[in-house]
């Protein structure tokens, strides 16, 4: 009987202990690098198990494969919360009274062959608040440009030690 009560009353704490959590959800899968195809935008949601008593600062780092934020030229996607860019390491805070803030990943369509798929993650790893549940989340990017190809016609030969050229 006593292994009973102490089995519910674990249960009971660790599902208490989920629901208080700071938790990371990906809205979506798959990207889509091409801007005719959807979806192209996706968004991370930073969530608490219950409102916030105060402001509640939570560490994050993005990363994956994917190269972004931070060089325009080449970035694969930019985030966003609130509107306004965020770095691929920082804070970000959940005001008092809310259980979330989003962090919304906008997919730049490039003109790179990037492999196929690239990922994009993002790891919490502290919070001022509640503790860390699920800390981290991963989207994917489908690219939508072809493998480059490299052909060479001829009969080129090469003597060893000298030079080579088409």
């Amino acid at each position: 009987r006593n292994r009973t009560l102490f089995r519910r009353a674990l249960a009971e704490s660790l599902e208490e202990r989920q629901l208080l959590a700071v938790d990371v959800l990906a809205s979506d899968t798959f990207l889509f690098e091409d801007l005719g195809m959807t979806p192209n935008q996706g968004q991370f949601t930073v969530q608490l198990g219950s409102p916030a008593a105060a402001n509640t600062l939570i560490t994050y780092a993005l990363s994956g494969d994917a190269t972004g934020p931070g060089n325009a030229v080449t970035d694969d996607y930019n985030a966003q919360v609130n509107s306004v860019d965020i770095g691929k390491v920082g804070t970000v805070t959940v005001l008092a009274g809310d259980t979330s803030v989003f962090v919304d990943i906008d997919i730049n369509d490039d003109a790179f062959y990037d492999g196929g798929l690239e990922s994009i993650t993002l790891d919490l790893s502290s919070s001022s608040g509640e503790p860390l549940g699920v800390s981290s989340a991963t989207m994917f990017i489908v690219d939508n440009e072809v493998a480059p190809s490299v052909s060479i016609s001829g009969s080129p030969s090469v003597t060893e030690g000298t030079g080579f050229s088409f």
